[in-house]
């Protein structure tokens, strides 16, 4: 994918990358099989000097991607609570 002319940007979906993987969804995890497939997405963008990014649950998973170099970060429960809160979904 990454090699396909246009992309210019890369969203590492933890969930989705969990579950092709074979293992429970989840937001992020130490599963040594994750931070395998991860580090090779990260790998690649950085070969082609393309952004990366992914989503977190809360302020401080992000401050952790963050610190390891993501370039752009989403809040995903975070949006939910607070649309769940307005009675919005």
């Amino acid at each position: 994918i990454l090699d396909v002319k246009g992309i210019d940007l890369v969203f590492i979906g933890p969930n989705d990358l969990h579950q092709s993987l074979g293992l429970k969804a989840q937001f992020w995890s130490e599963e040594p099989l994750f931070q395998e497939n991860v580090q090779k997405i990260i790998k690649a963008c950085k070969a082609r000097n393309i952004p990366y990014g992914t989503l977190c649950p809360d302020a401080a998973q992000a401050k952790s991607r963050q610190a390891e170099g993501f370039t752009f970060i989403g809040l995903g429960s975070d949006t939910s609570f607070l649309l769940a809160g307005a009675g919005r979904q």
